[in-house]
């Protein structure tokens, strides 16, 4: 009996970026970051969390090249947002393979455009009590809980919708396999990794950079590419930059294909990070538009893939 292999994706965030080792920042980087805030404070208003979470500050460790991005929970007690956001977390993993502190983590390192190992993203309360401390650590993105107390009372939260990051949806049949998960996700992730990197390397010129594969998890990243987006026909095409999360999950006996697409645009060729001016395609409504379409095609070219 042939397998469905169940294909979704979904274009918010979230990316993840590996460039080079730690390096020292600069007066001009530390003045770059504080102008993507505005951009992770808009994100988090486009899906629906942005009355709950606040992108509230960020500090700039020059010499040791990290950047942290401070995020403030807009409760006025410690208990109210300890459960809100148990709550968030909760419903976000309802829909998403990565949890929402990966989401947040790899969305601020593509704006901020940083190694992951010179990142670092922090979610507290008003008061301090509550903290999450997100970071790469040993090869992943690891969230530490500190807290100061436990709830001390049973807090009732109102009920909130996140929205929807489904935005494709197609099955297509495959031969039965009666692999184990890890060697499904294996094959299913390394044939995606090859077919990507001959379209967008070999047939759109542009540069391809792998970042990693583990866990059911592929990363790359594409650059100093034209209208593979933004297809708007338009005489002065910008240059884009777009990451990638791919997930693969076996779900009885099918197979599940999510993938992350998220994207910055701007004139500058080669793309560098943060010297390129470049900024998210999908800070517009057009933007987000168009992210949405491509999400379709994107999702139509891993099904011919995975066919062959």
């Amino acid at each position: 009996m042939a397998k469905k292999l169940l294909l979704c994706s979904f274009y918010v965030l979230l990316s993840f970026i590996l460039h080079a080792q730690n390096a020292k920042f600069t007066t001009e980087d530390d003045a770059f970051f504080e102008s993507q805030m505005p951009y992770f404070q808009q994100w988090l208003n486009e899906h629906k969390v942005g009355e709950m979470i606040k992108a509230d500050r960020l500090i700039t460790d020059i010499n040791e090249g990290i950047v942290t991005v401070y995020l403030k929970l807009n409760y006025q007690t410690a208990d109210s947002a300890t459960a809100a956001y148990s709550k968030l977390k909760i419903k976000f993993a309802e829909k998403n393979k990565q949890s929402f502190e990966q989401v947040l983590f790899y969305k601020a390192a593509q704006l901020m455009e940083v190694n992951a190992k010179q990142l670092n993203v922090e979610i507290a309360d008003k008061v301090e009590c509550r903290r999450v401390k997100i970071a790469f650590a040993n090869d992943s993105v690891r969230a530490k809980d500190v807290v100061c107390r436990a709830i001390s009372q049973k807090i009732d939260i109102r009920d909130f919708t996140l929205k929807n990051l489904f935005v494709f949806t197609n099955n297509v049949k495959t031969a039965n396999n009666t692999q184990s998960e890890a060697v499904i996700q294996q094959n299913t992730l390394k044939k995606i990794r090859e077919e990507s990197q001959k379209y967008f390397g070999n047939r759109k010129k542009g540069v391809f950079n792998f970042l990693d594969m583990k866990n059911g998890l592929l990363r790359f990243e594409v650059s100093d590419i034209k209208q593979e987006i933004l297809r708007d026909g338009s005489l002065f095409d910008r240059y884009e930059m777009i990451t990638f999360s791919i997930s693969c999950q076996k779900i009885n006996t099918d197979t599940r294909i999510s993938f992350v697409i998220d994207a910055k645009s701007g004139a500058s060729f080669p793309w560098k990070p943060r010297s390129s001016a470049f900024v998210p395609v999908d800070a517009t409504k057009e933007g987000r538009y168009q992210m949405e379409k491509y999400a379709y095609l994107f999702g139509a070219m891993i099904e011919q893939w995975l066919s062959k």
